[in-house]
């Protein structure tokens, strides 16, 4: 948290009354009320090195109600306002940070935590603050909420009530569950103590008559942690905060770049398949990670509207799913940015769903097909059928021909059922999806280069 700013009084005993500001008031040194002076301090403390940055002296009513005295005394005239000792602080507050210095909280004691509007004024700066308080100090419940109780015998209420009942701190925490807790070591040992919380919200507000014809508060607007604390003495020390929880975490700046340069190159990868891009540059995290800062850059891909399903029972598998056991072929068509038509043939292997070859030129006929299959078969081994539609070229006698010659058995699916040729169909509406409608393509070198950039992602 860095430098905390504590505020609290300094009290300068004295003997006589001429001393401006000398009065019969609490000395904090003395621990009980005497006759002194006040003053107001803001102490930066950074570890073990505490700074005094504000010193303020405190004029009780005693002498702004007395003009001729502050006269006497030679009192600046614009220091002659009655203020509160709360309202100085926050004057000093704002001076120090207007010098220029910053610090991560507030402290104070009761006799300043107890004052709403200091403890409002440091919120509104946005400042963090943890001040102590009374036990006897009454609060509410965090979700505590605001009525109109129905009226029996006399007239509506003019002022909405809360329905709850405001209690003391002691009694608020009474049930909580209180958690032991070490901080440092200090010359005994370990500094140990039992700490509980709750969000609450104090009862600092209008006073008026709530239930049973008593007087309370209403609740403030601003709900804060309650936190007690029991000491090994016994002693007991109650505390309000508006501390929140800060991450630790790593930004991530980085891989976050990473991640949205990927997915600006890749527009239709999705999560999954921009954690194989990450792993695949050296970056090792994991899966879940990766989803989280895709969201968090809302990177989520847009889901394109979804086609009419088949209807009614597929035709079974022809043979047993083995890998390298059944292929599927098929085309897709796209054009170059002058406008000239080209094809791609896909072959895909159905149990592994890999993209075994895809082939791109201007024509594929069924003597070019065969030629493809046996590349492919030369380098893989050859399947125990392959699935295709009725395309002429895959219909052609170069394909029956060569299907008698190589012993493989060609199944072709049944007309207007492309369901049933479902793998390459998926792999042809994903290559659609996340390439063909993705990039412009000027050469037939070209597309043959990012498509097989495409299919080594």
């Amino acid at each position: 948290m860095g430098e905390r700013a504590a505020i609290h009084d300094t009290a300068l005993p004295k003997k006589g009354i001429h001393s401006v500001g000398v009065a019969a008031q609490h000395a904090s040194s003395l621990g009980k009320t005497s006759n002194c002076q006040s003053l107001v301090s803001v102490t930066l403390a950074s570890l073990e090195v505490p700074v005094m940055v504000g010193l303020r002296l405190f004029l009780p009513e005693s002498w702004t109600v007395d003009v001729d005295r502050m006269d006497r005394a030679r009192v600046p005239q614009e220091r002659r306002v009655a203020l509160t000792k709360p309202e100085i602080a926050i004057a000093e507050i704002d001076r120090v940070i207007g010098s220029g210095a910053r610090f991560g909280c507030v402290l104070a004691d009761a006799g300043y935590g107890s004052s709403g509007p200091l403890r409002h004024a440091l919120s509104k700066r946005g400042l963090l603050w943890a001040v102590d308080m009374s036990r006897r100090q009454n609060a509410y419940q965090a979700d505590v909420g605001l009525i109109f109780p129905n009226a029996a015998t006399r007239r509506r209420r003019k002022y909405h009530v809360p329905d709850d009942v405001a209690v003391s701190a002691g009694l608020m925490l009474a049930e909580a569950k209180w958690q032991k807790i070490s901080w440092r070591r200090g010359t005994k040992g370990k500094l140990t103590c039992l700490f509980a919380a709750r969000r609450v919200r104090v009862a600092e507000g209008y006073r008026h008559r709530i239930v049973d014809c008593r007087v309370q508060a209403m609740p403030g607007e601003q709900d804060v942690w309650l936190i007690g604390e029991r000491r090994t003495t016994g002693e007991r020390k109650y505390y309000l905060s508006n501390l929140r929880y800060r991450s630790c975490r790593n930004d991530d700046g980085d891989l976050r770049s990473r991640l949205c340069e990927l997915a600006q190159q890749r527009r239709r990868f999705g999560d999954q398949r921009l954690h194989i891009l990450l792993r695949r540059d050296g970056i090792t995290i994991n899966r879940k990670k990766t989803q989280r800062l895709y969201r968090e850059e809302g990177r989520a891909v847009r889901r394109m509207k979804g086609r009419k399903r088949a209807v009614g029972a597929r035709a079974p598998a022809p043979v047993i799913a083995l890998p390298n056991q059944r292929w599927s072929l098929d085309f897709v068509h796209d054009q170059l940015s002058t406008g000239r038509r080209f094809r791609l043939l896909n072959i895909v292997d159905d149990v592994t769903r890999r993209c075994l070859a895809a082939v791109v030129d201007t024509s594929i006929s069924g003597r070019r097909v065969v030629r493809e299959l046996d590349d492919l078969i030369a380098r893989r081994g050859a399947p125990k059928m392959i699935v295709s539609d009725n395309g002429t070229e895959l219909t052609s006698n170069a394909v029956l021909v060569w299907c008698v010659d190589v012993g493989i058995e060609w199944h072709y699916i049944a007309p207007g059922k492309p369901t049933q040729n479902e793998f390459v169909e998926s792999f042809d509406s994903r290559m659609r999806d996340e390439l063909l409608n993705e990039k412009l393509f000027f050469t037939i070198g070209q597309a043959r280069t990012i498509l097989a950039r495409w299919v080594d992602d």
